[in-house]
């Protein structure tokens, strides 16, 4: 069956200097499945994000990355939501995890913010924790502060490790397009 009117999400933050880090990735997973649906990012300065759109068979779907920094991510997911008029059930946010090991997945109907503070944003701005997200572990930090740990790149590495995962990611999202219970 599928979602007919579907929003996805990426959280991160702009700029060229948090492209490559660890609090970027649900915008790497997003940005990705823009580029394998081969669509393209504006800027919406009235919606606060980067928006992508398009259809995928029957279901028409948003892409979003928010403009607001990682801190205030509710309030463009708010603003996509409203003008697009998309169900809360056919919603997910992408976004890092410190709490699971590098490259892990983990996709939740509903839960606690568990620390992120995009996610807390959130389920402010909606005023639930009723949204699907897909959790993706970046580690624990192991030699710095939490806040240098999202914040710093991934190890080269890491990053030939990450184009796996952010495959698995868009794999998983196709899925949860068209898998209402997923």
């Amino acid at each position: 069956m599928g979602r007919k009117n579907a929003l996805i999400v990426g959280l991160g933050n702009p700029g060229k200097e948090y492209e490559h880090s660890r609090h970027n990735l649900g915008f790497m997973v997003v940005r990705a499945f823009a580029r394998r649906q081969e669509w393209s990012f504006k800027k919406n300065r009235n919606l606060e994000g980067e928006i992508a759109s398009g259809k995928v068979e029957e279901s028409r779907v948003t892409l979003l990355l928010p403009l607001t920094y990682m801190n205030a991510s509710g309030q463009a997911v708010r603003k996509v939501l409203d003008y697009h008029k998309v169900d809360l059930a056919h919603a997910v946010v992408v976004l890092d995890d410190i709490n699971l090991k590098l490259g892990a997945l983990r996709f939740r109907k509903r839960g606690g913010c568990g620390g992120h503070n995009g996610l807390r944003d959130i389920e402010s701005r909606l005023g639930t924790r009723e949204y699907q997200r897909l959790r993706i572990g970046i580690g624990d930090p192991v030699q710095c502060s939490l806040e240098e740990h999202v914040i710093s790149p991934f190890t080269p590495r890491e990053r030939e490790f990450l184009v796996e995962v952010v495959d698995q990611g868009v794999d998983f999202l196709n899925k949860w397009l068209f898998e209402e219970d997923i």
